[in-house]
């Protein structure tokens, strides 16, 4: 019997996608390359109107950078925290969350400080927010750093004000 296999969902692809199948009745797909973003993804087998599917779950790669999520380019009151806490999220090579990578954050300019812990882990698709970022006592640009193992440092910017 000849069995055709077909990504049904998710992207990616198979390679030997027609098959014959043994004397045991068996036929294999050459491989089959999952999608490139994380979630389900689905095979389908075809032979004499019957098809199989099959499924995989596609979970993200390791962790190759950091991007700004929110909370860049804010102003508050000198003395205050701004009002949208910075946030970064970790990303494997094509985009996708990755969690348990440890982000540490740092106010390098204006006199400021971290509200809450310094360092914490990416979770919830590979996010990771600062606790709280209070604007120094003078009025002018306030910095924030996130950083992360090897990776280029985040700077979040802020102005103070009156």
């Amino acid at each position: 019997e000849t069995v055709t296999f077909t990504v049904a969902s998710g992207g990616g692809n198979v390679v030997g996608p027609t098959v014959t199948t043994d004397i045991r009745g068996t036929a294999r797909v050459g491989s089959w390359f999952l999608g490139q973003l994380e979630g389900p993804n689905t095979l389908t087998a075809t032979s004499n109107g019957i098809s199989v599917t099959f499924t995989a779950v596609a979970v993200p790669g390791p962790a190759v950078g950091m991007e700004k999520s929110d909370g860049d380019e804010q102003t508050a009151m000198v003395g205050t925290e701004v009002a949208v806490r910075p946030e970064v999220k970790a990303v494997d090579q094509f985009g996708n969350g990755v969690d348990g990578i440890t982000v540490t954050w740092r106010v390098s300019k204006g006199g400021g400080a971290v509200i809450g812990q310094a360092s914490v882990f990416t979770e919830n698709g590979g996010y990771a927010a600062v606790g709280g970022w209070q604007m120094g006592p003078t009025a002018g640009e306030n910095l924030l750093e996130a950083s992360a193992g090897t990776f280029p440092v985040l700077e979040f910017r802020a102005t103070a004000v009156p």
